[in-house]
């Protein structure tokens, strides 16, 4: 596999890992299957996409940044991205149709480290 530059915006493909400036990322999420796989809970951040009711919203670009620098970039056509990261604390910014919006998280030594980054206007309703 070839190391994609961290500035690109190419879309990860599904489901497989693949690395991106030297970091494995895995663009992931679609269906419960896909979502139970225990090889997801190895990857020491797991950041979800989610709309106004929760529901996971893919098609999103996703920057993780460290200490003020881009480390990656990358497009998903999934809710889920993860990344191999060391521990330390980090600025997740994830887009979506026009707007975005960013926290910072902490990947811990051991475990994982979750972001859920929410658009609240955007996503359509749950139906129960």
């Amino acid at each position: 596999m070839s190391t994609v530059p961290a500035s690109a915006q190419d879309r990860l493909p599904y489901d497989r890992p693949t690395p991106v400036s030297g970091i494995e990322l895995v663009c992931t999420g679609i269906g419960s299957s896909v979502r139970a796989d225990p090889r997801w809970e190895t990857y020491p951040l797991k950041v979800e996409v989610a709309g106004a009711d929760g529901q996971f919203l893919g098609n999103v670009s996703v920057a993780i940044e460290q200490d003020d620098q881009t480390l990656v970039s990358v497009s998903c056509g999934g809710p889920w991205v993860l990344a191999r990261l060391g521990p330390g604390a980090y600025t997740v910014t994830a887009s979506f149709e026009d707007q975005s919006t960013s926290s910072t998280v902490n990947v811990p030594l051991e475990g994982q480290g979750r972001l859920i980054l929410r658009f609240p206007e955007s996503g359509g309703s749950v139906t129960p």
